[in-house]
C-alpha cells in the first residue's frame, strides 16, 4: 500500500490505520519526506500537527538537493519530523554519517531552512 500526501510525503507499507487525523502503523514502512528516504519499524503521522514520528530503528538517507553537497545517512531508534517547525529530532543511539565524518549521540536536533532542503543548524 502506498500513500502520497499533498505536500509530497510518501509512505509505503503493508497496512495502514487512519482515523481521519492520525495514521498509525507498527509494521515496517518505507518513507520519503522532502529529501529524506528510508525505512523504519513503524510510524505515527499526525496530519493536523504536520508531525511524522518514525520508530523501531530508523535508517534514513538525505539526498543532496544542490550540486556539491554531500549525502548524509541517519540511524536512530526514533525520529520525529516537525514540518511546521522545519526540524528533525532523533533519539536513541543516533548515528549521523557524511562521507568520513561520523557523529554519535543519544539525541540530535536538526533545523532546516524554509525550503526544507537546507540544513541550517
Amino acid at each position: 500500500m502506498k500513500l502520497v500526501s499533498s505536500d509530497g510525503i510518501e509512505i509505503i507499507t503493508a497496512e495502514m490505520k487512519f482515523d481521519g487525523n492520525k495514521l498509525k502503523n507498527q509494521i515496517p514502512v518505507q518513507f520519503k519526506v522532502d529529501a529524506w528516504t528510508g525505512r523504519a519499524g513503524g510510524l505515527d503521522l499526525d496530519v493536523e500537527q504536520e508531525t511524522l514520528r518514525l520508530f523501531d530503528h530508523v535508517d534514513a538517507a538525505l539526498t543532496p538537493s544542490r550540486r556539491g553537497e554531500l549525502p548524509m545517512n541517519l540511524e536512530a531508534r526514533e525520529t520525529v519530523f516537525r514540518r511546521r517547525a522545519n526540524e528533525l529530532a532523533s533519539t536513541g543511539e543516533v548515528l549521523l554519517t557524511r562521507l568520513t565524518d561520523r557523529v554519535r549521540s543519544e539525541s540530535m536536533l536538526a533545523h532546516f531552512g524554509p525550503d526544507r532542503k537546507s540544513l541550517v543548524g
